[in-house]
């Protein structure tokens, strides 16, 4: 078995690397893992439920249905925002 040493600048840079690796994947993980229900997307966009509705039913938010439980992520609530459909769907 050979074992081979590393200098002190190799050792931090793998060490660099690795933080900046962990905090890419530390922000994806987040965004992604966030999830609403119709009350909290109500209350984050001061919407009704009905123009939340309306917006489910002419595909200007994607959502996720389990049950009878409807869920939101948030990276599709800021894709929407982004697209400007909020203001153009207003309640």
């Amino acid at each position: 078995m050979n074992i081979k040493a590393l200098t002190e600048d190799e050792f931090n840079r793998i060490l660099h690397q690795i933080a900046e690796i962990k905090e890419v994947v530390s922000q994806k993980i987040k965004n992604e893992q966030i999830v609403y229900d119709n009350s909290d997307v109500i209350r984050l966009l001061k919407v009704s439920s009905r123009t939340l509705s309306y917006w489910r039913e002419t595909g200007v938010i994607r959502y996720s249905k389990i049950g009878a439980k409807i869920y939101y992520r948030k990276q599709d609530i800021e894709d929407m925002l982004e697209r400007g459909m909020s203001s153009e769907f207003g309640s």
